[in-house]
This record gives structure tokens, C-alpha cells and sequence, in this order.
């Protein structure tokens, strides 16, 4: 099942639920019969898509391509975990990529990679395994590698790969390389305890070897440079030069921040110590902490200070402490968790458990969602949280189904509120629940509200719909009587733009049952249209129901009309690529500070690049605040002219969306 298809109708369920007053009940709303509605003018096939259907399944590969999968075995049929792409499905059999069948025991399947261009276009390749096997899209791969512990050696999305002996490029092996001091970064450059890498090979400056130094900085013999930008950083020692931290590093002379000096020397380096963890970086002498390069730290006592693993919380011999944003003061400062402190905090008694949501010291919990503390726990609650294993809070057999609804001690609760709901028979049923009595929708997290009209005895999920004895349904509206119904196709309706356009989202399927053919169109209401009984010839050919929007040719363009990037041959660049743009960007952008320290994050834009590559329409879609929309507004208007699109070598407009990254 498509995710991002999935949410669309969960994001329709609940504009049909909307309303001012919380009901005791919905009841189920009959389709609205429509002869005269036509298919949205810019549709066309969610793709890639598999439709399961009773007995047969359904491929939509493109506008174009769509097919039967005639020996798939419809029983074991089935979608893995982490398929966003929606290329995936298993049966008992084999694996289906993107339509297509391979033979293979699905034991271990499990998808590794993505890997993509540099200018993240287009579709990714996918690397993915079984128990014995490797593949490249639907391609085996096969090297001598060990498949078991084989697995990217990225966080982003890159040629490297490596397994329990060896690192790999494009899964050929990198002599010499050593695989247990690799880095991973998101970068694709990648590095170990003795060499940089660059595509595949050791990488060279001036034809002298490329070493590390830390995921900022890497050295010749005579030189250091940026690990990314190959820029040379004057007046650091390449003799001497080694990592402290992933971001701080030391000379004989000084110590260094992402290449920047800092207020400490390298006089007593037994006395320095760096934390660099998540999003927070500080050093410090043994007589005062500082973030970053050079922000002194004074609320904290520096020959006690540490972090608490993976977090960006610190402490020392007075509390644990999270930095928050002071409105008034427009500064961030420590805060300290409200623990009711005994012993010295430590290693040994403080820790973060379930998931991250909760963190522990000596006896006493602090649920870093509800901003909620728990006291005196048992031992039992203690190692439940630290192994990770189940909610801490969970000794009466709790049972959650989502955020605050739950089954305990035989009976189901919303945020500790007895319902009437039936807990033996209670189950999720897509984003709905039934009981021997009722389908509810859990409404706006606060109550089970039950659908009046839906047979709680027969529903079942079909496809993505609710299908009982008699009809199926979309939310609480009524599509088509479930008489052997099949779902032989579904197109893209409307898809809202920016956050002005209140169009509701929308899609259409081509369905069957018992009565004939129809088409309906699925949104905050449904509306249905009858388009006969004549039998389909050949495989799943829908071409008598159905004819796709015209393809556009040169004679059909529009000259002023401003087209999606999902119409082009031909997509619009910036003058240079995107590595230019960046660095235009990183040159431009004067970023918000928070006590001189850089306030990284994203702005989403939207504008316009005209036939002359001029940018017109801007408009900020999301900024993380501090004025950083403004100023990314700023630096778009700035730019040089872009590269516009084009399609059948026709220069066009084109509607464009972009994210500013800034960071530290």
C-alpha cells in the first residue's frame, strides 16, 4: 500500500469529520450519483501502485503502464515495512519490484538504500537484500560480500556500502580501507582513521594522500582543508592537527572549532575535553565550559559538567539541564529538569529509556512528551525503561493503540477515561477501530465516536476502504455496494498547493462490482458515476472506461501558462547546479544567532521561474522562525537568473519549490 496514498485519505476522513461540536455518533452518508463530473484536467495514475483485489492484483506502473500480475499468489501477498516508494511487494514466492517478479526467498527481506543523483532528481536506485541475497532495483549483485552484515555506510544517499570486513563503492571493494573506524556522516565524502575517500578511491590534494582529521577537516602532509568545500584553512599545523570530537580538533598551538580557532590553547591538553552529541558542541579547560568556539558557559560548573548520551541534555553536580528559547530575552538559556536530586548525576544512575520519551535518574522519570514526572519507581520499572523493551508505566498490562487510547485491565480508556467500548473484541481496523458492536472513529484524540450504518460483525478492510456485508466506504460515506466489487484503477484528483488554496484533496477509482463499472471520486463527500456494464477485454484494459489527459505537445502549450515540474522535459536549474546555488546561499544568508552560535534549520519557498529565468511569485511555505523567512526572500531576489525548464525544447513557466538549509 502506498503511505503517502494512505495519508491523503486519512487527511480526507478527517475534513468529513470535522465539525464545532464533538457528536455522540456519525452516521454513514450516501454517495452523491453524478453523471455530469469529469476526472480533475491535470490527473493521472497514482504510480507506482499495487491494488490487491480478491482475486487478482493490480500494478500501476505509469500513465501508461498498468497490468495484471497473473502468478502472484493473491493469499500471501503482501507490502514490507519502510516501502515509501511504494516499488515493493512480497508473496510467497518471490519479491515484485516495481511490477516486476523475481524469484526469492523473501527470508531477511529488508530495503538498505536509496540512491540518488546529486541533484535529487528523479527516481532513486533502490538497494535491498534478502537472507542470501542482494540487489540493485531488480539486478542481483554479485560480489563476494557478506549479505548478512552488509549495509550502507551512509546516512545519506551514497555509493558506499560495507559489510563486516570491507568497505564498498558501488559494491566493488576499497583496498586497505578500515572498516571499523568508519565514518558515517551525511556527506558523501567518506573517511577513516587512515584515508578520505572519494568516489571509491584515496582521495588526493596536489598529489599529496588525503588523511582525516574529524567529519569537518582532513590534512596532507602540508596542509588542512574543509572535508566538504576542499577550502584550505590557514594557520592550523598539519603536523600536528588531531580530532577531539567530531567538530573540534587540536594543534600544538590551539584548539580549533569546525576550523575556526577558539579562546582555548593547546597549553594543558590533558585538561581539555569536547561533548559533541546531536545538536550541541562544547569544550571546556576544567575551568570553564564554552559552546561552539568561543560563548562562555558560566551557569555550569565545568569540572562536573557532561551530557547524557545521544541527547543534547547536559549536567553537572547541581542538575540536569535542556536549553530553551527565552521570548522575553530573546536568548536561549539552561533550564534544569524538576528531579529531586540526591546523588551526584552520573553514567551509572541517569539515562534516557523507551524511545527516547523518557529520562531517567536514580528512582525518578521525566516524560519529555507530556513534560510530566514520575517518582519512587520500582527496579522492574527502571530496567524496563533502560532495555527499552516496553513502556515503563505498563505493569497493568496496558496496551496502547495510539496517543492517549489504551486497553487496561480488560476495558479501553482515552487519556484515563473508561469508554464503552468492548476490549476483547476492540481492534484497529485501518485508521478506524471496531468492536463486536460498533466501527468508531477515534475523534480529534478525545473519543470513539461510533458510525451509525457500517455491520461491525462483517467490516473488513479492503484495499484502502471499509468493506462489510453490504457496501464499501470512504470514512463515513458510502462509495458502491460490496457485490464482488474490484478496484481496477486509481488516478490523482486534486492535490492542495500552498496553504491559501482550500481545494479539498481529492482521487478517483475505476471500480467494479456486480452492477457494472463506475467511477467515483473520493473526497470530503463522494461522488459517484455509472459508467455501464459492458465487459473489459483483455488484461485489465480500462482504455473503453477511461481516456488520460491529452499529452502535451508544442502545439498545445500555453505561453503564459505556469506549469508543475511534473510536466517538463526539461527541469529548471540554477546557473551552475546545485552545488553553486549553495554556495550562494552559505555566501548570502546572514543566519539568526542565538549568543553569537549560528540557529540552523529549514525555509520552504515557492516562486515562479519565468521564460527568461527571472524568479517572480515568491513566497515563503515555512521558515523555522527569527526572521529567517525574510531573509531567505532576501537572498532568492539576489540570485542570478536560473536555467528555465522546458518542454518539447519549448522554454515554459514553471512553478518552483525549494528549501533553504542552513546550518551550523
Amino acid at each position: 500500500m502506498n503511505k503517502y496514498y494512505f495519508l491523503v485519505l486519512s487527511i480526507i476522513l478527517l475534513s468529513n469529520l470535522s465539525c464545532a461540536q464533538t457528536p455522540d455518533s456519525f452516521s454513514v452518508i450516501d454517495p452523491v450519483v453524478d453523471s455530469t463530473f469529469a476526472i480533475y484536467p491535470s490527473a493521472g495514475y497514482m504510480a507506482p501502485l499495487y491494488i490487491k483485489n480478491k482475486n487478482y492484483i493490480v500494478f500501476q506502473k505509469n500513465a501508461s503502464e498498468r497490468k495484471i500480475l497473473k502468478d502472484a499468489d493473491v493469499e500471501s501477498f503482501t507490502f514490507p515495512r519502510y516501502n515509501d516508494n511504494g516499488l515493493f511487494a512480497l508473496d510467497k514466492n518471490g519479491v515484485y519490484y516495481n511490477g516486476d517478479f523475481i524469484a526469492t526467498d523473501t527470508t531477511g527481506f529488508k530495503i538498505l538504500a536509496e540512491i540518488r543523483n546529486t541533484e535529487y532528481l528523479g527516481r532513486p536506485d533502490l538497494v535491498w537484500k534478502t537472507k542470501y541475497k542482494l540487489f540493485k532495483n531488480n539486478i542481483e549483485i554479485t560480489e563476494d560480500i557478506d549479505i548478512e552484515s552488509f549495509r550502507s555506510a551512509s546516512y545519506s544517499s551514497t555509493l558506499y556500502f560495507k559489510d563486516k570486513n570491507h568497505l564498498y563503492y558501488n559494491f566493488k571493494k576499497i583496498k586497505n580501507a578500515d572498516v571499523n573506524s568508519l565514518s558515517e556522516t551525511f556527506e558523501a565524502i567518506m573517511y577513516d582513521k587512515n584515508y578520505v575517500y572519494i568516489n571509491g578511491e584515496i582521495g588526493l590534494h596536489n598529489g599529496d594522500t588525503l588523511r582525516s582529521v574529524n567529519d569537518y577537516l582532513m590534512k596532507t602532509s602540508k596542509e588542512v582543508l574543509t572535508l566538504t568545500h576542499w577550502i584550505v584553512v590557514p594557520n592550523i599545523d598539519a603536523n600536528t592537527i588531531r580530532p577531539l570530537s567530531r567538530h573540534y580538533s587540536i594543534d600544538k598551538n590551539f584548539v580549533y572549532y569546525d576550523g575556526e580557532k577558539t579562546i582555548l590553547t593547546a597549553k594543558n591538553p590533558e585538561n581539555i575535553k569536547a561533548w559533541d552529541q546531536e545538536n550541541s558542541r562544547f569544550i571546556s579547560d576544567g575551568k570553564m565550559v564554552y559552546a561552539g568556539a568561543k560563548y562562555p558557559f558560566p551557569e555550569v560548573d565545568a569540572k562536573t559538567f557532561g551530557m547524557i548520551p545521544f541527547s543534547d541534555w547536559y549536567f553537572d553536580k547541581n542538575g540536569i539541564y535542556e536549553r530553551v528559547w527565552n521570548e522575553k530575552t530573546q536568548k536561549s538559556e539552561s533550564k534544569k529538569f524538576p528531579f529531586v536530586y540526591t546523588k551526584k548525576v552520573s553514567s551509572k544512575n541517569t539515562f534516557l529509556g523507551q524511545s527516547y520519551r523518557y529520562l531517567i535518574y536514580e528512582n525518578q522519570a521525566y516524560d519529555l512528551s507530556k513534560k510530566k514526572m514520575y517518582k519512587n519507581l520500582s527496579q522492574t520499572q527502571i530496567n524496563a525503561a533502560k532495555n527499552a523493551k516496553k513502556d515503563i508505566f505498563n505493569s497493568a498490562g496496558k496496551k496502547l493503540y495510539e496517543y492517549q487510547l489504551y486497553e487496561s485491565d480488560k476495558k479501553i480508556y482515552i487519556n484515563g477515561k473508561e469508554t464503552t467500548a468492548d476490549a476483547e473484541t476492540f481492534e484497529r481496523i485501518l485508521n478506524s477501530y471496531k468492536d463486536k458492536n460498533n466501527v468508531y472513529t477515534y475523534y480529534r484524540s478525545d473519543k470513539l465516536i461510533p458510525i451509525k450504518g457500517i455491520d461491525a460483525q462483517s467490516v473488513k478492510p479492503f484495499f484502502n476502504f471499509l468493506a462489510d456485508k453490504d457496501y464499501i466506504y470512504s470514512g463515513v460515506n458510502k462509495v458502491i455496494k460490496n457485490k464482488n466489487t474490484e478496484i481496477l484503477a486509481v488516478i490523482t484528483g486534486n492535490r492542495p498547493g500552498c496553504g491559501l488554496d482550500k481545494t479539498p484533496s481529492s482521487d478517483y477509482y475505476f471500480l467494479k462490482n456486480d452492477e457494472g463499472h463506475w467511477l467515483a471520486l473520493i473526497s470530503d463527500t463522494v461522488k459517484i458515476k455509472y459508467l455501464g456494464n459492458k465487459p473489459i477485454k483483455g488484461t485489465g484494459n480500462i482504455g473503453t472506461l477511461y481516456t488520460p489527459p491529452a499529452i502535451i505537445t508544442p502545439e498545445t502549450i500555453l505561453e503564459n501558462w505556469i506549469y508543475n515540474t511534473v510536466d517538463l522535459d526539461v527541469l529548471p536549474d540554477y546557473n551552475g547546479g546545485m552545488a553553486a546555488r549553495n554556495k550562494f546561499i552559505d555566501k548570502n544568508f546572514k543566519a539568526p544567532k542565538d549568543e553569537g552560535e549560528k540557529i540552523q534549520g529549514k525555509i520552504y519557498l515557492y516562486f515562479v521561474i519565468e521564460k527568461d529565468g527571472t524568479i517572480t511569485n515568491q513566497k515563503v511555505m515555512r521558515d523555522y522562525g527569527y526572521g529567517s523567512g525574510a531573509e531567505a526572500l532576501r537572498v532568492l531576489n539576489k540570485m542570478p537568473k536560473w536555467i528555465p525548464g522546458q518542454i518539447k525544447g519549448k522554454t515554459v513557466r514553471c512553478a518552483y519549490t525549494t528549501p533553504f538549509i542552513i546550518q551550523k
